[in-house]
């Protein structure tokens, strides 16, 4: 999977306004950092468990509170941040051609807001079950082997009624870096 491929396609897939400028980062292997976070989950679809006080008070204190956080954490309309670590390949085409996956999301249209070497801010609308959500990604290179990006996806308006999956109103934000490992990747060795 190559780099913008990846970061493009957790924001939605993009159909070029103006031709981008690629950004001014090493190729070879990237790993990176994601971090996603959720909110506004409404109370019906996020059922929260309840635990009798007698039952938390007999766990461990570190494990009782872990267990209040979640449980507070759902009640509020969230979900606790989840992080993961992946490793990509970014190659001279990929940067070149920025390559996205328009066919496998027609219901989207994307627009690069701005482009340079070291920034990149792209505006997506997208029709999912019903639902019309607006994302803005930003990407920006730290250096040539560093690159932090975030991307925010929200509803685009209020979702009608049972129109639509709970998910519908939910906001996403997903942030993250990436580095350079290396010039060679692990997949072309």
């Amino acid at each position: 999977m190559k780099f913008f491929v990846a970061l493009t396609l957790m924001s939605a897939p993009a159909i070029w306004a103006a031709d981008p400028v690629p950004m001014n980062i090493k190729t070879g292997q990237w790993e990176m950092t994601i971090t996603r976070q959720l909110s506004g989950l409404p109370q019906a679809a996020r059922p929260v468990p309840q635990i009798p006080a007698d039952k938390l008070a007999q766990l461990p204190p570190e494990q009782r509170a872990r267990i209040e956080a979640m449980l507070a954490n759902a009640a509020g309309g969230g979900a606790a941040p989840r992080t993961t670590v992946t490793k990509t390949c970014v190659t001279k085409e990929s940067l070149a051609q920025m390559q996205t996956d328009e066919n496998s999301r027609p219901n989207c249209k994307s627009t690069v807001l701005s482009s340079s070497l070291t920034k990149q801010v792209v505006r997506s609308e997208c029709e999912i079950a019903g639902a019309k959500r607006v994302s803005t990604a930003t990407f920006e290179a730290i250096g040539p082997e560093s690159v932090k990006f975030t991307i925010v996806s929200d509803p685009a308006d209020s979702p009608r009624p049972g129109a639509a999956s709970p998910a519908a109103s939910m906001s996403l934000t997903i942030s993250g870096t990436s580095k350079w490992l290396g010039p060679v990747c692990a997949d072309a060795k």
